[in-house]
């Protein structure tokens, strides 16, 4: 398989691959029978990918993906794939100010990273921002198959979504503590 990371735009400390992932294959994403709802709030259904032990062609390219990723720029202590998330963000849906690590199974989090799933003309809003100091944000232009991956102390908004229904696959690789 081709290195992807020849394809690779770096941002500060995010690194950006357009159209990783195919329209045809975010459709499959968003269907796949293996996310199961995890959790369910107003306008934002999460699910969880629920056999990440298993050998899967999602799995594995993601898996490729980051493992290339970390090699070229990151340079962390990664072991796995531990947590695979699908996001259903409908109008009014808000992740709030968040970093990726912290105690419990968050300490092992090295490696953040967002598939976007959607058409950019299916809905309004729905932007990550990774500043904390407004009015200055520094936004990820975000489209179908578009894949970002960042250190997972790295502090981000998901702001509302404001027009219809966003989708994003989101989840972290593992390794050892930073602390």
């Amino acid at each position: 398989m081709e290195n992807p990371i020849s394809k690779a735009n770096r941002d500060s400390s995010s690194i950006i691959f357009n159209n990783y992932f195919s329209a045809n294959e975010c459709a499959q994403i968003i269907n796949l029978s293996e996310f199961k709802t995890f959790k369910e709030d107003n306008n934002l259904i999460t699910k969880s990918f629920a056999e990440l032990t298993k050998k899967h062609w999602l799995t594995e390219k993601l898996n490729t993906l980051i493992n290339h990723a970390n090699q070229s720029y990151f340079d962390f202590d990664v072991s796995m794939l531990n947590e695979l998330y699908l996001f259903e963000c409908r109008e009014g849906a808000i992740l709030d100010w968040r970093m990726d690590i912290g105690p419990g199974l968050s300490a092992t989090r090295k490696i953040t990273f967002f598939v976007f799933l959607s058409e950019n003309n299916n809905y309004e809003g729905g932007k990550i921002n990774f500043c904390l100091i407004k009015p200055q944000k520094e936004y990820i232009e975000q489209g179908c198959g578009k894949t970002i991956l960042f250190p997972a102390f790295k502090p981000y908004i998901l702001e509302e979504v404001t027009k219809g229904t966003v989708y994003f696959l989101n989840g972290f690789m593992h390794g050892n503590s930073f602390y």
